[in-house]
């Protein structure tokens, strides 16, 4: 089964479903004009809840690396999800490892130290978490020009088109989070239930 991750996680509840469905990780966003935003306290009050095998990911926006690097202590997160323009230098200033939305090829390489490139939609007004379906062709693109690091792809995915784009696309983690909810940050567990089911049988 492809690697997993849950994003959007607001409670308890959603996050330990996520666990038993076998998600490979959670997502926490930590940017204040999302509709998905929780507080570092929730945050952590859900990730003590699960096992350390489940991967805790901090989704940030244009977030100073000192205040990333404190949440990260206390939340206990694995990785640092960076949808903005942080530069590297920032990024290398991380105490845990990153994983950077990228929105060219160039930047696969200005971003080289990342431990994963994660491809979403394209939004002028957002920073993801639209529920739009992604370039599968610079996915398809961004897998072809990269090596070393993995590759996830987000955007718009649901049990409608997983398999597709698991056979299209060949990534190495996905992301999903609108597709599975009844409201930003309200998971609807038998969507989820129904998504993973998708990705077992494929």
């Amino acid at each position: 089964m492809v690697k997993t991750k849950i994003c959007g996680i607001t409670r308890i509840e959603d996050a330990q479903l996520a666990e038993n469905l076998g998600a490979w990780a959670v997502g926490f966003i930590f940017y204040p004009l999302s509709p998905r935003y929780v507080t570092t306290e929730k945050a952590c009050e859900i990730s003590e809840s699960l096992k350390q095998c489940t991967k805790k990911v901090g989704v940030f926006v244009n977030e100073k690396p000192e205040t990333i690097n404190k949440i990260a202590e206390i939340v206990g997160l694995d990785y640092a999800q960076l949808h903005g323009h942080e530069p590297i230098e920032d990024c290398n200033k991380l105490t845990i490892p990153f994983i950077k939305t990228v929105r060219t090829v160039e930047e696969t390489e200005i971003y080289s130290t990342a431990f994963a490139f994660l491809v979403d939609t394209i939004d002028t007004k957002n920073w993801g978490g639209t529920g739009k379906l992604a370039d599968w062709g610079f996915a398809k693109s961004i897998t072809s020009a990269t090596g070393k690091n993995p590759v996830i792809l987000s955007g718009g995915l649901s049990s409608d088109n997983i398999k597709e784009a698991l056979r299209v696309i060949n990534p190495n983690f996905i992301d999903v989070s609108s597709s599975i909810e009844t409201a930003p940050g309200i998971k609807n567990h038998s969507a989820m239930s129904e998504f993973f089911k998708e990705i077992i049988n494929d």
